[in-house]
């Protein structure tokens, strides 16, 4: 269903694209509070920044649409990952949760990967899921599997990714989305890394706005 409001309309069909059905978590206050550092890069290579810090913001993202958790992105944190100093790190930024990952060189010339989750709880590391890449252009191939599989082994629940696509059928003008609350702007033609669900979906343009549930 689509509701238009206001004169001036950017007309966008958003098609969901989902292949399962995963319930949304009711949304105020008390949510379990998660810091997500991405895909750290210590492959020595530099050519893997890019698509390290992309997949780390993909991460994110899909954390933000699964509704479950206060998420959020810090720029810095300690780099040995030991349980000691993660437990410091989340008791100074009041964190629950810390999801982080690397991307080191292996021996025959590939890379390999790891996504770990830190609970400040249980004081511990909880989650350590790992996998292999051949080059720089695995990178989110590999991360989106991992991401996939750490997901469902924190939410106890099969967790898939989707996108949504948006043609205009209107005049042409910039736009953002929000997903679930969280803005994509530039305009999106497409916006991947959507877990699987429904979700509540807002195309924006200046004093427009078309809802689509």
């Amino acid at each position: 269903m689509v509701r238009t409001k206001a004169v001036r309309a950017l007309f966008c069909v958003a098609v969901c694209l989902f292949s399962s059905a995963l319930a949304s978590a009711q949304k105020g206050a008390g949510k379990p509070r998660i810091a997500v550092f991405g895909f750290l890069n210590l492959t020595g290579n530099d050519v893997f920044d890019i698509p390290a810090e992309t997949a780390g913001n993909n991460l994110a993202f899909a954390l933000k649409t699964l509704g479950l958790y206060e998420v959020s992105e810090p720029e810095t944190i300690a780099r040995n990952f030991s349980d000691s100093t993660l437990l410091k790190w989340c008791a100074k930024n009041s964190v629950d949760t810390v999801m982080y990952g690397v991307i080191q060189q292996a021996a025959d010339g590939g890379s390999n990967y790891q996504l770990s989750v830190f609970d400040a709880a249980k004081k511990t590391t909880t989650v350590r899921k790992k996998a292999a890449g051949q080059s720089v252009l695995d990178v989110f191939q590999v991360s989106d599997e991992l991401s996939a599989a750490v997901l469902g082994a924190v939410t106890g629940r099969r967790i898939s990714f989707g996108s949504i696509s948006f043609t205009n059928t209107g005049s042409a003008g910039d736009y953002s989305v929000s997903v679930d609350g969280v803005i994509v702007e530039g305009s999106p033609g497409v916006v991947d890394q959507v877990v699987s669900g429904k979700h509540r979906v807002l195309v924006l343009s200046g004093a427009s706005k078309t809802e689509v549930l």
